[in-house]
């Protein structure tokens, strides 16, 4: 069970770090096409 909530806690700032990660590439690429 201790191993388990170990790798929750180290999956969730992963998890958290890719997503913001794409979602800034996702913003990025939107202004680029938009010309902003």
């Amino acid at each position: 069970m201790g191993k388990l909530l170990f790798l929750i806690f180290l999956l969730v700032p992963m998890v958290e770090i890719g997503i913001f990660i794409v979602v800034g590439q996702a913003i990025g690429l939107w202004l680029t096409l938009g010309g902003v």
